[in-house]
């Protein structure tokens, strides 16, 4: 039984697979052969075109698809961005070590419109806390001490305590002072840190729009809607560019 059941696919398969003037040279008195191969052939055709018809539906959404992992800001972001240690890594995350950290932490480059402004300046200080160890975000808001500025970017960071402490990017464009350390030292208080009592303290505690758990998140944000902060959020966060001199 078995052996006539393959002769018979292999009958099969040969029929499929055979030209059809063969058929007509050394089988003219089987036109049913010759039929039924043409009809086989265009069932075939029908199925694998029905299949292509599929495909070619979806294409259009792959290659959309496609085009956003090429287009996704987030790829452009350095490899093992948050991977490096270039400031050792702090075990303690108490508001205390959060100061001594800020203390001797300066961004490399000055403050500068449009190149290094506030959105580089909060970006690579969360990147730097991340990488030594503290729990940062990226706020984007109204400027927390005059709304009337437009929109600013700072940065929150969790401590051991419970606290979320809001700290002015900016102020590390610059080095400190020896009197601002000294003073800010004798009161306890960490550089950048926003206080209590500070111009716009609730509005740097709560006042902000968005709130980045992480670069990936800020790069993919569109921009603000009719206020200045730049067109992307990769053109405002991408402080590895104008940190180093690139545009």
């Amino acid at each position: 039984m078995k052996t006539i059941f393959k002769l018979v696919v292999l009958v099969f398969v040969a029929l499929l697979f055979t030209p059809s003037w063969v058929i007509r040279e050394y089988l003219p008195n089987h036109p049913t052969i010759l039929l039924f191969q043409t009809q086989l052939k265009t069932q075939t055709y029908a199925a694998v075109r029905q299949v292509f018809d599929k495909l070619a539906g979806k294409l259009p959404g792959t290659i959309n698809y496609l085009a956003d992992i090429i287009n996704d800001p987030a790829k452009k972001v350095p490899k093992n961005y948050y991977d490096v240690h270039p400031y050792g890594i702090y075990p303690s995350h108490a508001e205390r070590d959060l100061c001594r950290f800020l203390d001797s932490f300066t961004l490399p480059h000055g403050y500068e419109e449009e190149t290094f402004d506030c959105s580089e300046s909060a970006a690579m200080l969360e990147w730097a806390l991340e990488t030594a160890g503290f729990h940062a975000y990226i706020a984007v808001g109204l400027c927390p001490w005059d709304p009337k500025l437009g929109n600013h970017a700072w940065v929150l960071v969790d401590t051991d305590e419970g606290k979320r402490l809001p700290i002015e990017a900016t102020v590390f464009t610059k080095k400190a002072g020896f009197f601002e350390s000294l003073w800010r030292g004798l009161r306890g208080r960490g550089r950048g840190v926003v206080y209590p009592g500070y111009p716009g303290y609730e509005n740097y505690c709560h006042g902000y729009e968005h709130l980045f758990a992480d670069i990936y998140e800020a790069v993919r944000w569109p921009g603000p809607s009719g206020r200045a902060l730049g067109v992307s959020g990769y053109e405002q966060f991408n402080w590895w560019e104008g940190a180093w001199g690139f545009k």
